[in-house]
């Protein structure tokens, strides 16, 4: 059982990594990294393929989305940091440079809000396989809160997706509270599913994939 004992250990401190993560945003990417790992050893445990399958999409999609946040961060700054001393060079008068550089900034900001929305697009794509990975893994184990905590975790992270997209209204920082507050719930949910979590009975190997 020792597979086991480190598996539920790593999901009991992945999910109040996340917790953290409203403090210290690293912790919450870590505590991701380490549920996801958590499902794969417990998908061993449980000898079901399909949780290991979809705990290895999250980890991949969400690596990627993080991937791309941090890279449109770094080409962001570098394009207003440069585009203005480009455009000086190239302008003959003060209306010309303030014209180009609020063109640039113009395009800077429309390049920010395409890459946010495709890592947002990658990241609920990613949720969305850690809640199939939840989901199976409830239905192996009996742990009906394994399953809640993911449908909870995916519904925070919409209704925030929606909530910063819409931020200039009111409803836009009602829905950010909201998943906030839905994705919190949903992470403390999962910290007691996995500390509730009990070794399973013999069984054979399922390689079927959950629909």
């Amino acid at each position: 059982m020792a597979d086991f004992d480190t598996a539920k250990l790593l999901g009991v401190i992945g999910s109040i990594m996340v917790i953290v993560g409203y403090i210290l945003p690293i912790f919450a990417v870590v505590g991701l990294i380490l549920i996801g790992l958590s499902l794969r050893y417990l998908s061993n445990t449980f000898k079901d393929a399909s949780i290991s399958r979809y705990a290895t999409y999250f980890l991949g999609l969400l690596i990627l989305a993080i991937i791309i946040a941090l890279v449109s961060s770094v080409l962001i700054v570098l394009f207003m940091i440069i585009s203005p001393i480009v455009a000086s060079s190239g302008t003959a008068s003060l209306e010309e440079f303030v014209s180009v550089a609020l063109a640039s900034f113009m395009l800077a900001v429309i390049l920010l809000i395409l890459l946010v929305l495709a890592s947002s697009i990658v990241g609920f794509i990613g949720f969305y396989f850690l809640y199939k990975s939840l989901t199976r893994l409830s239905e192996v184990s009996g742990e009906r809160l394994f399953r809640l905590s993911g449908l909870a975790i995916v519904i925070g992270y919409v209704a925030i997706i929606f909530g910063l997209l819409t931020a200039i209204i009111l409803v836009g920082f009602l829905l950010i509270i909201g998943g906030a507050i839905a994705f919190l719930v949903g992470s403390i949910l999962l910290a007691v599913a996995f500390y509730s979590i009990r070794p399973p009975q013999a069984q054979p190997l399922s390689t079927s994939v959950t629909t």
